[in-house]
């Protein structure tokens, strides 16, 4: 991933993001369900949010059945917390974080302490998903459900970061990202706006 990204996603992080209430009403508008929101009990935890969606609420995201998830690109937390809270009922769950950038894992970690209950499910790591030499390589073929939130459009190198998702899963293991994209250059091409009447970005 480019290093100016990361440079404009510090800068966006540090300076509050987009404050303190308008991502979280975003947030309602793009899947997230409202008891969960309500759960997350503090509208900051939104301002640093930089998603297209809400990967949990799509076919195969919900994770209530799964021992480990994994969010690439978590940035500040808010999709982490919200899935280690569905696999909180399960023995021995854990919500694996990874984000490219210092800052933003900082900020999830400040949003962790808010929530003693989940901090102990969830572990943060630093990585590039465009790095054949991260620190993901202990999760290889383990990881149950991959979620991802308008991460993979900023890759630059968009093969290596799918094969990188590849090797997380374990045989049977689901991968469910929500993103933005293009589609001029293919005039045919559908975009499937909703699904059983919710509506998602795409």
């Amino acid at each position: 991933m480019p290093l100016s990204v990361q440079d404009h996603y510090t800068k966006y992080v540090t300076s509050g993001g987009d404050g303190p209430t308008v991502l979280k009403d975003r947030a309602a508008s793009l899947g997230y369900e409202a008891e969960w929101l309500r759960s997350l009990d503090d509208p900051s935890m939104f301002q640093a949010s930089c998603g297209s969606g809400c990967p949990l609420r799509l076919p195969g995201g919900c994770p209530t059945q799964d021992a480990l998830v994994m969010d690439l690109g978590c940035g500040a937390g808010h999709d982490v917390l919200l899935a280690a809270a569905l696999v909180a009922a399960k023995e021995n769950a854990k919500v694996v974080g990874v984000d490219f950038t210092p800052a933003m894992l900082e900020a999830a970690r400040t949003n962790l302490t808010k929530h003693p209950t989940l901090e102990p499910l969830v572990e943060l790591v630093e990585a590039s998903l465009e790095d054949n030499e991260n620190n993901l390589a202990k999760y290889h073929g383990k990881v149950d459900l991959v979620i991802s939130n308008g991460v993979f459009n900023l890759c630059r190198d968009k093969a290596k970061a799918f094969t990188s998702v590849y090797k997380l899963l374990k045989p049977g293991g689901r991968f469910v990202f929500s993103d933005v994209m293009s589609v001029d250059r293919d005039p045919n091409a559908q975009i499937a706006t909703s699904i059983n009447g919710d509506v998602f970005s795409s």
